[in-house]
C-alpha cells in the first residue's frame, strides 16, 4: 500500500471499475494467520481506495474483512439524518449541517444503509423504522 506507484495503480483500478459499474474487489491479504493485519488491509482498501469487496482465502478473514468494510456509526447516523430529511421534503433538495443534499445524496446514503444491512451491520433505529 505504501509505494506511490502501487497506490496510483489501486486508485486507477478502483476508479475504472466504478466507472463501468463494476464492484472493485481488492486482492487477498498475504498474512493469512494475522486477522488484525487482514482488518487493516481491508480498512485501507475500503477507506482510502474505495474497494467495496476483498477476496479471502482463509475462513477467519471473512469476519475481519466484513468488519473493516462495514460503514462507521457516524456515517450511518449522517445517512439516516439526510434520508429522513429527504423523505420529509418528498425527496426534493434539503440542507443538513449547512450542506445541500439532493437525489444524488439520497442515492449515495441509501447505498450505505443497504450495504450495511447486507453486511449484517447495525442500522440506526430511526432508519430501520423508516426504511426497512
Amino acid at each position: 500500500f505504501q509505494h506511490h506507484l502501487v497506490r496510483r495503480a489501486k486508485e486507477r483500478i478502483c476508479a475504472a471499475a466504478l466507472a463501468f459499474h463494476k464492484t472493485p474487489s481488492h486482492n487477498v491479504s498475504v498474512n493469512f494467520r494475522d486477522t488484525d493485519q487482514v482488518f487493516q488491509d481491508a480498512s485501507l482498501a475500503y477507506q482510502q481506495f474505495g474497494f467495496l469487496r476483498m477476496w479471502s482465502i482463509y475462513p477467519t478473514h471473512v469476519a475481519a474483512i466484513t468488519r473493516a468494510m462495514t460503514p462507521q456509526t457516524a456515517v450511518l447516523e449522517l445517512a439516516t439524518q439526510v434520508l429522513l430529511l429527504g423523505q420529509k421534503s418528498e425527496w426534493g433538495p434539503t440542507s443538513y449541517e449547512d450542506r445541500l443534499h439532493d437525489r444524488a445524496s439520497y442515492r449515495y446514503y441509501w447505498s450505505i444503509l443497504k450495504r450495511t444491512k447486507a453486511l449484517g451491520g447495525i442500522i440506526p433505529d430511526a432508519a430501520q423504522r423508516a426504511f426497512f
